[in-house]
């Protein structure tokens, strides 16, 4: 490479940096995922003192931020710095993938994926989208590289940061299997790659199965069941239409529909194993995330860096099928492209200033100098105490279960209708409502506060739980 592309690709993880550098420092409100993160990481470098657990999550990540937090940093910052390292990695990830085909769809792709709004807004969140998406790209990488070990190896992290993540290994299996027919390797040869990628996949994977197994009484599997029923409740909220993703991803940069022509060229191209294992990739993330009912946008934070190589492969196609004037015209409506999207992003740092609700700020800090167990739907308090321990429960229908297993064990009970709440005409979901809230009015109400939320007005509660 020589000294002016080497300049090109350093101007474009150099301007990443600097604004994601920014942005992570603009004060915002913590998402709900990062505070169970926090808190799942509190309760396990605590030994279950304090934070909270939840079973449908997977391990590496809060030990991750939890060892940091044991060495008495912030875990709300350490986190935002280590999603900065995570997505200046990707984006420098999908360049040496782009590279495997040329210099400029190495410079395109990880261009178009730096500064894709969806992409970059996740670069302030301390959740695991970006994290799990810089392991899942290594995992290519070294598989690419023929290091099938290794892959196999990082595949496991990815899926015990990710559980959907384990996609990636059977995508890697599967292009292993499509290689052997295609090109007539040698059998023993192929078993063993396999062998290699299975070995190296199992290695966390089993060290999370036996420690399901001590933790859950040998249920081995309780944290896909449980996360299967998760993903069920509330899903009138998240459910999109099929073209959802689709649209969506037009809407943020109109340049992707070039992916499709770039998936066009690696259907032509199969026989070369870099074009069949993207392809099949993104088909594979893209098609489960299609399918599903519950559709959050972020999902697709999966397949950004494969759909962003699919479309430099189409843009790079395009150009050369242009002549003279035309060609100069494309280049050009690109290179703009990309420098308008970088300034937008820029800007954008610059001017955000995220929205804060006073309430809502004063109800999560009503537990900042509590030391005990609360039983509540929000995990939100967990950031904003140290000597907090949490008893979750996700829905109307669970509310009751959960209020009765910790009743003697904790003091206090929130109601946060601000976060947890039915249509209007959902019976089923009023009626545990109802039970739930005649049960929980017997106590002592200690905090009331009133929101507008949408159209709507909704409630946060906390009682004092009356022993009886």
């Amino acid at each position: 490479m020589n000294i002016k592309k080497e300049i090109i690709l350093y101007l474009v993880l150099i301007i990443s940096f600097l604004t994601r550098l920014f942005y992570i420092f603009k004060s915002s409100p913590p998402w709900w995922d990062t505070t169970v993160y926090a808190g799942m990481a509190k309760y396990i470098y605590s030994a279950g003192a304090v934070g909270l657990w939840e079973p449908i999550r997977p391990l590496l990540w809060p030990v991750l931020l939890g060892f940091f937090g044991f060495l008495g940093l912030d875990l709300i910052i350490i986190g935002k710095i280590l999603i900065l390292i995570f997505s200046i990695g990707s984006v420098y990830l999908t360049f040496l993938l782009g590279k495997r085909f040329n210099f400029w769809i190495g410079i395109i792709s990880s261009s178009l994926l730096s500064f894709m709004p969806l992409y970059f807004s996740f670069s302030n969140v301390t959740i695991t989208d970006i994290p799990v998406l810089f392991f899942s790209l290594l995992a290519v990488y070294l598989f690419l590289k023929q290091k099938y070990f290794s892959s196999g190896l990082v595949c496991s992290i990815a899926f015990n940061i990710r559980f959907p993540y384990g996609l990636l290994f059977f995508s890697l299996l599967l292009s292993l299997i499509l290689i052997f027919i295609i090109h007539k390797i040698n059998l023993k040869k192929t078993f063993l790659y396999i062998l290699k990628l299975c070995l190296g996949f199992s290695v966390f994977t089993i060290l999370f199965l036996i420690f399901n197994y001590f933790m859950y009484n040998g249920k081995l599997f309780l944290p896909f069941i449980e996360a299967n029923k998760i993903m069920s409740f509330g899903l009138w909220l998240w459910q999109k239409g099929f073209m959802y993703y689709i649209i969506e991803l037009l809407k943020q940069n109109f340049i992707l529909i070039f992916g499709i022509l770039g998936l066009l060229l690696c259907f032509k191209n199969y026989k070369n194993k870099d074009y069949l294992i993207i392809s099949i990739i993104f088909l594979v993330f893209f098609s489960y995330f299609t399918y599903i009912k519950h559709k959050e946008f972020r999902y697709i934070i999966s397949v950004l860096p494969y759909l962003m190589i699919l479309t430099a492969l189409g843009i790079d196609y395009f150009k050369n099928n242009l002549k003279g004037i035309f060609r100069k015209i494309f280049i050009s409506f690109i290179i703009l492209l990309i420098i308008s999207y970088t300034i937008g992003i820029t800007l954008f740092v610059f001017t955000y200033k995220p929205y804060y609700n006073p309430g809502t700020e004063e109800f999560y800090k009503y537990f900042t100098n509590y030391k005990g167990e609360i039983i509540t739907s929000n995990p939100m308090f967990i950031v904003y105490s140290n000597d907090l321990k949490i008893n979750l429960f996700y829905s109307w229908e669970q509310s009751l279960e959960v209020y009765n297993k910790y009743l003697n064990s904790s003091n206090y009970i929130v109601v946060d209708g601000c976060e947890l709440y039915c249509l209007a005409n959902d019976n089923y979901c009023n009626n545990y409502r109802d039970i739930f809230l005649e049960v929980v009015n017997k106590n002592s109400l200690v905090f009331n506060k009133s929101l507008i939320r949408g159209d709507e007005k909704c409630e946060m509660k906390i009682y004092k739980i009356i022993k009886r």
